[in-house]
């Protein structure tokens, strides 16, 4: 059997700057490549490329310096395995061209990182065709025997279109798999155990089979030099000591090493040692769950620790230096967002995490939204949630300011709403001296990537909390309509002519909202009514994308039809309504 899979690490390159930009970015990444839609903003520390592509100081920093970077950069535990990840995800899209996922620039960007670690990584599949030309050409008891891959299942792609003319030899899972619960962790036990040898280049089969009592070989290719001598716990196993490898320089000693395995001379002391000095270093018969339990148990009962109370004037000092620690660690935050390019997610939780970090001496405000209702009620009141929600040491403390006939929106918030007449602003109301201000425009800017983000995604993989809006549990049997459509003959009332609070109290007591797209049609599908519209403007499609959303929750629907709809009526959910107007 034969495992080419867990990756290494390499300490000559500075590739905690990847992983530090991944950071809180990597789920959201994941669920756009497989909606086939990049609408983030992290294309240079997922995609990297060749240093001298980009001008920009955000492509600069995440460049790739030398081809011997990007070895590293796809020997990483961590970084090349998502690399890995990422590109089998679009690669299996179906009828979808990269132009389509990421756009004509970022694809460019895509396809040259590609080319760069395409150069740099070890074709496995050829490897293993070496493999098995090697073992074969030695002949004795290895002319015919049974030959088992196991592909990486995150490097099974490559393998798809493997074909070795050998009976003898099979590929399996095609596919790849994780072995991590029932079957797929069934088989992998059986791969190992029914074997006469473990072959890897440097995967965790190796120590699984010294524990199943195989022995285990590996050949040291410099092609697989960054994944072998370039990782730390590689060293472990094959230490000359206490390790359990059988290493062999060439294919052809490798062949005599196993050979030697097949026919039953290869001694059987080395996985002993290793398991008694790496594996079990208490001894094989004492369970590590045991151990573990004791530990804990031991350090419960010490009782607690005495504070290090430290000179008598330290909490004096500690006090006076807090306000300078607290603006010393919000900007190491503002300058990990700003190499991490600004992502919007990312920015939007710094702007909310900056009032949080107001001492309690200072107040903290958001100011008025200025832009459209329809926004106001799909970015800006779900995003103060939000972070109402996200960060409660903000609940009870935040001061919104909405203009008059918006103040009913903002009902539910733990916030106190300061009522704000045209031209004033939220901080003069306050009348406080020291404000901290969060600006609506971070919201507004960011309103395109808000739009195509999964509004039930988990708390941390969203910047949005949505609400209903109070409406009664029955509704009455007339639509709401604002004159874009033809009266219908149904029952209908009109709502020209009314205040904002008026119109929403008819849209929620209504069988639904017939008219223009906008703030109506908003306060129709957050009250749980259905709403029917023209079709969108292409300004509005995306914001009409997210409110469509809302469907799979606890909201009305929305559907968009011609103006010109002999019938936009039958659209709406329910019964025939009654015929009239009122």
């Amino acid at each position: 059997m034969t495992g080419i899979g867990d990756r290494g690490t390499s300490g000559r390159f500075d590739l905690d700057r990847f992983v530090t930009a991944q950071e809180g970015v990597y789920a959201g990444v994941l669920d756009e490549l497989r909606r086939g839609r990049k609408t983030g903003h992290w294309i240079w520390f997922i995609f990297p490329q060749i240093a001298g592509l980009g001008r920009s100081d955000v492509s600069r920093f995440y460049s790739i310096a030398s081809l011997d970077e990007a070895r590293a950069y796809l020997a990483h535990p961590v970084l090349g395995v998502r690399l890995i990840e990422c590109t089998t995800i679009v690669a299996g899209l179906q009828e979808t061209t990269a132009t389509e996922v990421f756009g004509d620039l970022d694809a460019m960007k895509v396809r040259s990182s590609m080319t760069l670690f395409h150069r740099v990584a070890p074709d496995e599949p050829a490897f293993v065709r070496r493999w098995v030309e090697a073992v074969r050409a030695h002949g004795g008891s290895l002319a015919g025997a049974g030959l088992l891959v196991r592909p990486h299942p995150l490097a099974a792609t490559g393998f798809r279109d493997l074909r070795i003319d050998d009976p003898q030899v099979a590929i399996w899972p095609g596919h790849g798999e994780f072995p991590l619960a029932g079957e797929a962790r069934q088989n992998y036990f059986d791969s190992i155990f029914h074997s006469t040898a473990v072959v890897g280049i440097n995967t965790s089969a190796q120590i699984e089979a010294a524990i199943v009592g195989r022995p285990v070989f590996t050949i040291l290719d410099p092609e697989y030099a960054d994944t072998q001598a370039g990782t730390l716990h590689f060293r472990y196993l094959a230490d000359g000591e206490f390790g359990h490898l059988h290493a062999a320089a060439t294919l052809e000693e490798h062949a005599a090493q196993l050979q030697r395995a097949v026919d039953g001379e290869v001694p059987g002391d080395l996985n002993e040692r290793f398991l008694r000095r790496f594996v079990r270093p208490f001894g094989l018969d004492v369970r590590a769950t045991e151990r573990a339990v004791d530990a804990i148990e031991a350090l419960g009962s010490r009782g607690p620790l005495q504070p290090e109370r430290g000179p008598a004037a330290g909490p004096v000092v500690r006090l006076a230096l807090e306000p300078l620690a607290r603006r010393a660690a919000a900007e190491r935050r503002r300058q990990k967002q700003a190499r991490s390019g600004l992502e919007p997610a990312a920015e939007l939780k710094a702007a909310a995490r900056r009032l949080a970090e107001a001492g309690p001496e200072t107040a903290i405000a958001a100011e008025r939204w200025a832009g459209s209702e329809t926004q106001e009620l799909l970015y800006w009141i779900p995003f103060l949630r939000w972070a109402l929600l996200a960060m409660p040491e903000l609940r009870g403390r935040l001061a919104v300011g909405a203009g008059p006939e918006a103040v009913h929106w903002y009902g539910d918030l733990d916030a106190r709403i300061v009522a704000l007449e045209d031209g004033e602003d939220v901080r003069t109301v306050l009348g406080t001296p020291e404000v901290v201000v969060l600006d609506p425009d971070v919201v507004e800017r960011h309103s395109p990537t808000l739009s195509a983000t999964d509004p039930f995604a988990r708390l941390h993989d969203r910047r949005l909390q949505f609400a209903p809006l109070p409406a009664p549990g029955t509704a009455e049997r007339f639509v709401a309509v604002d004159g874009t459509f033809p009266a219908p003959a149904a029952e209908h009332r009109s709502l020209a002519g009314l205040d904002g609070v008026t119109r929403g109290e008819v849209i929620a007591r209504s069988a639904g909202f017939l008219g223009s797209f906008g703030a109506d049609a908003c306060v129709a599908v957050l009250a749980g009514r259905p709403a029917v519209v023209p079709e969108p403007a292409s300004e509005d499609a995306a914001d009409f994308g997210l409110l469509a959303r809302l469907a799979q929750g606890p909201y009305g629907s929305v559907r968009a039809v011609s103006p010109d709809d002999p019938d936009p009526l039958a659209l709406l959910a329910g019964d025939p309504l009654p015929v009239g107007a009122t």
